[in-house]
């Protein structure tokens, strides 16, 4: 059977049913189809417009219907394919545009609906098990007892495509922590982390951090993780002096810049006020207390060597650039440890009795190996009938040997509606939901706009950076996964990529690799894209005849078109200066590795509509001519896929052209 479209239904075949409205900016005539497999019906404003009975449909006959200016009703009701196979996309043509997928800000539905509701409290209790790590010490409703999370990894049974992604997602290593952070933070860390991190997902485990005794617990963990600690190899041959005042004011000049131009002002501010922040960012107001110089600088050149599921993003950061941030970071960190204490004498043998008991490994790596190791634990069952004891016991009832994990009470009510309706969809997998929920986790809209969600990017620089102005407007990922390749964007986002599309932007993509696969997947998922579907244009224009291509090459001449005048062409550089280049273009050579078919041929008939942020000027004024009419009669679905096939004959070419 078919990958799920949801983790809450088994394999196999499914109908579902969608209501909700579109918004309409224009009243008229619209051209509506289906594009996918299974069966399908749709109705607008309660008349049926369109059904399709032929389960193999790759698109249906367009259907004229008016649609009034503002809200129409919609109503989509959709049988799977016998197997479980699900793929179905809305599209629709106006006037002035060509068939599309219809924009996702002119989609909406009723948010109240109480089964909708308690659908996403489920959603929700499902992403916390998983987020929290429970089965690293329990077993589950109608589980095996010998169920675990090591005993999932030993199997490689979560690199299957059965499991939820998070459950394979291991904790940070604790090898030479002792060292990788400065003693008394990690101290108070193991005293109490809510204290440091409020959202922090490690529990506090060693009673209430008031208690003398818990204290003294702290200081003896201390000591066993110092003690195993192996000091970094001295590179100060390669690391610069950063602490004379000259220099130290260079670095500072530098990292301030860095600070808001790769985007760490999105994510982060230095307030310590206990306030959140407006935009959910994390303070840094304590860095300094957590690392040494040298420490941070070791840090932010590899964020995820101790953790590859890190939601820390790497920007490949040369030693220069770490040393720039560190200073700064570390200048402005003027926060302090809530309620701090000089440690008590910690015993390393006390700490490793600790160490073994408390059952550190059960989610991290142990000091020396990087695998999970098993441990002499028992897996507790969580019991349905009894969701308020343990882990879950409300704070003044649960007994002081049991990790407080402080959730909120929401997250209480959302546990425990998962674990009484529906455990199981912990092993079944939606690549559309996975990569819903990683933009968020990974906090992609800090940086990038996306459907209805825009970017406070622009503000918070124009607010609080040293600049006060507006930074370059970042690619929209509304259409992310109906845009790239996923090859291509998993290269993209794992780091792998050895050229940059858009150098001339100053903020640059940092790198997600433990994610990207999974996320380039999702991306092209949510589009109803696949990542082995194979596009029947592609094949056919690797035959495709002299004649186009020349065309091609001749429509993007300045007598043309004049694409030359943005875009290169491997090391030839765009034709056009500085007063009549727009903007800076991708280069050719790269889109026909980058760019799918078909959305090539929605975008360039009005780029905007696409990414309002865009440089790339509408061509066609009407969606169907170009003023250029002496090259194919100025149709301008030819003269653009003339051009396309142009892009696919190009060769590969030396990635020698770094600023093209």
């Amino acid at each position: 059977p078919a990958e799920p479209v949801t983790p809450f239904l088994k394999p196999g075949r499914f109908s579902a049913s969608a209501e909700g409205c579109l918004r309409v900016p224009i009243a008229g005539n619209y051209e509506l189809s289906l594009e996918g497999s299974g069966t399908a019906r749709l109705k607008v404003n309660q008349q049926q417009i369109i059904q399709v009975t032929d389960s193999e449909f790759k698109q249906s006959e367009p259907v004229t219907v008016h649609l009034k200016k503002g809200y129409n009703q919609l109503q989509l009701d959709y049988q799977s394919q016998p197997d479980g196979r699900a793929r179905l996309r809305l599209l629709w043509k106006g006037e002035n545009f060509a068939a599309e997928p219809i924009l996702p800000q002119l989609l909406s539905h009723t948010g109240n609906d109480s089964q909708l509701l308690e659908r996403q409290q489920v959603r929700y209790g499902r992403e916390l098990l998983a987020e929290f790590k429970c089965i690293a010490c329990h077993t589950l409703p109608g589980e095996d007892t010998s169920f675990t999370l090591a005993r999932l990894q030993a199997d490689q049974f979560l690199s299957e495509s059965a499991a939820m992604p998070e459950l394979s997602q291991t904790a940070p290593d604790l090898k030479n922590i002792g060292t990788r952070v400065t003693k008394r933070w990690l101290f108070h860390w193991l005293l109490n982390p809510q204290n440091l991190r409020s959202h922090s997902r490690m529990p506090a485990l060693l009673g209430d951090p008031a208690e003398k005794q818990t204290i003294q617990k702290a200081a003896d963990l201390t000591a066993w993780f110092v003690s195993q600690a192996r000091k970094p190899d001295s590179d100060n041959s390669k690391t610069p002096d950063f602490s004379s005042e000259d220099n130290s004011g260079k670095f500072l000049t530098a990292g301030t810049k860095s600070y808001e131009v790769l985007g760490c002002i999105n994510c982060h501010h230095f307030s310590v006020a206990e306030e959140p922040d407006e935009y959910q960012r994390h303070s840094l107001a304590s860095i300094k207390r957590k690392f040494t110089a040298s420490q941070l600088i070791r840090f932010l050149k590899s964020p995820h060597e101790h953790h590859r599921w890190s939601r820390m993003p790497d920007f490949i950061l040369s030693t220069e650039e770490a040393v720039g941030l560190a200073v700064y970071l570390i200048e402005n960190s003027k926060g302090k440890i809530q309620n701090a204490m000089i440690p008590p004498a910690g015993s390393a043998n006390r700490g490793k009795t600790l160490y073994e008991t408390l059952g550190c490994v059960q989610c991290h790596s142990s000091l020396q190996e990087s695998q999970l190791t098993a441990t002499g634990l028992q897996p507790v069952p969580i019991k349905a009938q009894s969701l308020s004891a343990g882990c879950l016991a409300e704070t003044e009832k649960r007994p002081a040997s049991v990790p407080d994990f402080t959730f909120h009470p929401e997250q209480y009510a959302a546990i425990q509606a998962v674990l009484k309706t529906g455990s199981d969809s912990l092993f079944r997998r939606s690549d559309s939901e996975t990569a819903e929920r990683w933009f968020h986790q990974l906090n992609c809209s800090a940086c990038h706009t996306r459907d209805s969600t825009s970017s406070p990017r622009a503000i918070i620089v124009v607010e609080e950076g040293e600049s006060g102005l507006p930074p370059e407007p970042l690619p929209s990922l509304t259409w992310a996964g109906e845009k790239l390749k996923p090859h291509w964007s998993e290269t993209f986002m794992g780091g792998q990529l050895s050229w940059r599309p858009r150098p001339w932007l100053k903020s640059r993509m940092p790198a997600f690799p433990a994610h990207a696969a999974l996320l380039a997947r999702g991306m092209a998922a949510e589009h109803g894209k696949s990542i082995h579907s194979t596009n029947e244009s592609s094949k056919t224009e690797l035959s495709q005849s002299e004649k186009q291509i020349q065309l091609g090459h001749q429509l993007t001449s300045k007598t043309a078109l004049d694409c030359r005048q943005c875009h290169g062409v491997g090391d030839n550089l765009p034709t056009g200066d500085d007063k009549t280049k727009i903007a800076p273009g991708i280069n050719f050579v790269h889109i026909r590795e980058r760019l799918d078919d078909d959305y090539y041929r929605r975008f360039v008939l009005d780029p905007p509509r696409f990414d309002i942020s865009t440089k790339m000027p509408r061509l066609s004024s009407d969606g169907k001519t170009t003023k250029i009419t002496n090259i194919l009669g100025g149709n301008a679905d030819l003269q653009f896929q003339a051009i396309w096939r142009y892009i696919q004959s190009l060769d590969e070419q030396p990635r020698s052209f770094r600023n093209n």
